[in-house]
């Protein structure tokens, strides 16, 4: 390690279409980080968004992060975090802005190395971009599962989520139940 102030952070993300016969997006995305604090790091990064089906369109995104982590009570593991994204898509001229919030908990249990997570983030257009997204609340992430804490640098979480998406007509708004399962690597 060069300076633990710098962080470095990687994601490859597949998603599964509704009927499971294939992957339908790939999200890529890495940023550098730096420790401000003990508990408060700030992060610049890069994200490729590729939508492969029905129609191949994808999207860049440049984000700016603040995360700050707390304990309540020796034991119940609090994250906050915002982020802003620029998002560029390859068939939109313009910047669609959006903000995200994310509330996030862990709560061990005792004497195992199993864990309790629950979060919920919510995502806001800052503004609207001509035939792409609108502005206001974008969509909502509902969280709830079980991880484990497997070694020192690896975790790994199965759980259930609820994501609403709000769209420009009340009728069109849809939710997605996701089973969701994460590997998370720490070095």
């Amino acid at each position: 390690v060069v300076n633990p102030k710098i962080r470095y952070y990687g994601e490859v993300n597949p998603r599964l279409n509704d009927n499971l016969q294939g992957m339908n997006q790939i999200l890529l995305r890495t940023a550098l980080g730096y420790n401000l604090r003990k508990n408060l790091a700030f992060f610049q990064g890069y994200a490729y968004i590729g939508n492969l089906v029905p129609t191949y369109i994808y999207e860049n995104r440049i984000y700016q992060q603040l995360g700050y982590g707390h304990v309540i009570k020796k034991r119940l593991q609090v994250l906050h975090r915002v982020r802003n994204e620029q998002r560029l898509f390859s068939n939109r001229d313009g910047v669609s802005n959006r903000m995200r919030y994310m509330l996030r908990l862990a709560y061990p249990l005792r004497s195992t190395s199993f864990y309790l997570v629950a979060s919920d983030e919510l995502f806001i257009n800052v503004n609207s971009l001509k035939g792409g997204p609108t502005a206001g609340i974008d969509q909502n992430r509902l969280y709830a599962g079980l991880g484990r804490q497997i070694n020192e640098h690896m975790r790994a979480e199965v759980g259930y989520q609820l994501q609403y998406v709000n769209r420009d007509d009340p009728f069109d708004d849809r939710a997605a139940h996701v089973l969701m399962t994460q590997m998370f690597l720490n070095f």
